[in-house]
């Protein structure tokens, strides 16, 4: 009988060394893909997130600055121009800046401290691999107002109470232009020192709004020969004084002047106690860091509110991650006082540039970039050497942006999207 062979079933072992083979290989490929694609979709979530975070910012940062110089959070009419007396020699009245954009590194101006040091505006870092970056810290004056500031030890626990007196007409003989004197229904509620702001409504400038005279009351006087109560400036101001700022801010035209009748039936807000006279709520946005919560860092935009009488209303909190740069230019209503106020904008310029030409009073609108980049690393990515920002060019010798440069051959491979956003300001070319 021959002998019988069985034939094999299944799979002999080299085929199935090949088949585990083939099936780690397709488990490899597979893994490497879902690798490659979870790391595109972690890039591209990052580069989303920095986006709409940037894009909150900017809302942000449009809300405050609309709002700069809004008196008392809105509880107040709406000043077109707000313009403060000093008494000092040769500039005795100044425009009340809504806005400054101060290079950094630079300390927060508070006397609060900064608990985590990582968001201190003191410890931005300019160096970069070709050269120093430029970010501003940017502070929004939002209420010239004392309201917000305590009084003296011992005099009053409660905020000081809003009072309006409105302005008479001056008796034969007697000018507030000329000689400061201020008559008025009544004093009460006044004292000597107390921070006013005289809001004027103002028309026939190339603009037209309500102007607002802030300064110190001296000599409330409730009875006098003349008329029955009355205060007046610090000496030797007069209202007169005011003039040249209101030019500045197109509330008056290149050759009028502020006159008495323009000042009757105008309201005098009492603001408070002298400590608190030019006090003010300040909002400022600047570029600081914060741990990543390993080793690291993350770069962010923050935002401090800073209460009348210097102290924090609270820790400086972030509101945007992978914010690397905040610049700020500043459009103005030409370029000196020596030109007519035209009611646009003629020119751009850097702060340093209003204040040193002491245009304050001309600043129309506020123009900012936001340089942000992704934190998520990628060697595949283009080398960026420099980051440039988009800048505007209305005339010769308009400054522009800096570019941004990356600080470590890492961020090099980063992406960067730059945001660029203009507000107008609301007290200078909005009216009421």
């Amino acid at each position: 009988m021959p002998p019988l062979y069985r034939r094999q079933a299944g799979f002999t072992l080299v085929e199935l060394f090949v088949a585990v083979l083939i099936g780690l290989l397709l488990t490899l490929a597979v893994m490497v893909i879902q690798g490659q694609l979870t790391r595109t979709n972690m890039q591209l979530s990052d580069a989303g997130q920095r986006n709409d975070q940037a894009r909150s910012a900017i809302d942000t940062l449009q809300r405050d600055l609309s709002n700069a110089l809004y008196m008392v959070n809105g509880t107040s009419p709406l000043c077109a121009a707000t313009v403060q007396y000093t008494g000092s020699t040769g500039t005795p009245v100044i425009s009340v800046s809504a806005v400054e954009a101060l290079p950094q590194p630079r300390a927060l101006p508070s006397s609060t401290t900064v608990v985590d040091a990582l968001m201190k505006p003191d410890a931005y870092v300019t160096a970069s691999l070709s050269s120093a970056n430029v970010s501003h810290m940017l502070t929004i004056n939002m209420v010239p107002t004392a309201l917000r500031a305590p009084p003296a030890a011992g005099v009053q626990s409660a905020p000081y109470k809003v009072v309006h007196n409105r302005v008479q007409t001056a008796p034969g003989g007697q000018q507030a232009v000329a000689n400061g004197v201020l008559p008025l229904s009544n004093i009460d509620g006044m004292a000597a020192g107390d921070a006013v702001t005289l809001m004027v409504p103002m028309s026939g400038g190339p603009l037209s709004g309500l102007a607002c005279l802030r300064f110190s009351a001296a000599s409330p006087t409730a009875v006098s020969p003349t008329f029955p109560a009355y205060i007046t400036m610090p000496s030797p101001g007069k209202f007169g004084d005011f003039t040249q700022p209101l030019r500045d801010a197109g509330l008056l035209g290149s050759t009028q002047v502020l006159t008495d009748s323009q000042l009757v039936a105008a309201k005098l807000k009492n603001e408070g106690p002298p400590a608190a006279g030019a006090a003010a709520q300040l909002i400022t946005y600047y570029v600081a860091t914060i741990s990543n919560g390993a080793s690291g860092t993350v770069p962010v935009l923050a935002r401090a509110v800073i209460n009348a009488d210097g102290t924090l209303d609270a820790q400086p909190a972030p509101v945007a991650v992978g914010v690397v740069g905040l610049q700020a230019l500043f459009g103005v209503d030409g370029v000196s006082n020596a030109t007519a106020a035209t009611g646009g904008i003629t020119n751009y310029r850097t702060w340093s540039q209003v204040v040193s030409a002491q245009i304050a009073g001309r600043v129309r609108s506020v123009l900012y970039a936001v340089v942000t980049r992704t934190l998520q690393t990628d060697a595949r990515n283009p080398v960026v050497n420099a980051v440039p920002i988009p800048s505007p060019n209305l005339g010769t010798g308009d400054p522009t942006f800096t570019p941004f440069y990356p600080r470590t051959t890492d961020e090099q491979r980063d992406r960067y999207t730059v945001h660029v956003a203009e507000v107008a300001l609301r007290n200078q070319i909005w009216g009421n």
